[in-house]
């Protein structure tokens, strides 16, 4: 009879030691589930603040033609600008502006390439492409924007 009490006791050893097992596994699949949902809703508002910040980049140049009125000859040919999170001063996003001027039909046509960067991740880069034709002296227009993916 003590043989069997023995064997018994084994068994629920073992069972037991199964079932831990199998809650440790549980508990690092989890773990895990947890990690790759915080890695990607990080990178997908760093890719936000990117693209936010490429947009800031040509509303930016349109700003400068069309409020302060900066003669589109005399657009320096790269902004590089910081963009700053308003509460706490710190930076969250930059973008780089390049220009081409030329003329059409005898108005101006500015050609934009706005890339934004998330100022944690730079490797992180949205780009948007607009044209800016003037409608009016010193007024322009998007005419054109495309989203880089």
């Amino acid at each position: 009879m003590m043989l069997s009490h023995k064997k018994q006791r084994g068994s629920v050893l073992l069972v037991v030691l199964m079932l831990g097992l199998v809650g440790v596994l549980i508990l690092i699949a989890s773990i895990r589930v947890l990690v790759v949902t915080y890695r990607r809703s990080t990178e997908q508002v760093q890719v936000a603040q990117a693209t936010s910040a490429a947009e800031s980049g040509v509303m930016y140049a349109i700003w400068l033609l069309n409020v302060v009125k900066v003669d589109v000859n005399d657009l320096p040919e790269v902004v590089d600008k910081p963009i700053e999170a308003a509460p706490f001063d710190e930076e969250v996003a930059n973008f780089t502006l390049t220009y081409a001027v030329d003329q059409v039909g005898g108005k101006s046509r500015v050609n934009l390439i706005s890339e934004g960067r998330d100022a944690v991740r730079a490797d992180i880069k949205e780009t948007i492409r607009a044209t800016l034709l003037e409608t009016e002296p010193t007024m322009f227009t998007i005419t054109s924007w495309q989203h880089d993916l």
